[in-house]
C-alpha cells in the first residue's frame, strides 16, 4: 500500500500532541514524517513523526520537506 511520507531539508515547527496537552517543539532535519489527517481550516494536518502525533502547516511541509518513495504493508504505522 503506497502511503505519503516526506523527509524533512530544513527544520520546522510542529504542536506535538501529548495525552492531556499539547507543546511546541522544532522537527529536525532528516526526519520523516507520515501524514495521518487531511488539511483542516486552519491549514494544519496531524502526521506522526520520530514516534509522536504532531500538527504541522500544509504549507511548512510541501516548502520544507521533499517526498519519500516508499511501499508500506497495511499494517505499518
Amino acid at each position: 500500500m503506497n502511503r505519503s511520507v516526506y523527509r524533512i531539508k530544513t527544520p520546522m515547527v510542529a504542536v506535538i500532541l501529548m495525552e492531556a496537552q499539547e507543546r511546541l517543539e522544532c522537527l529536525g532535519s532528516g526526519s520523516l514524517v507520515f501524514p495521518t489527517s487531511d488539511v483542516d481550516s486552519a491549514g494544519m494536518l496531524t502526521a506522526k513523526c520520530e514516534g509522536a502525533f504532531v500538527r504541522v502547516f500544509q504549507r511548512d511541509l510541501f516548502e520544507r520537506t521533499e517526498p519519500v518513495e516508499t511501499d508500506l504493508a497495511a499494517s505499518d504505522e
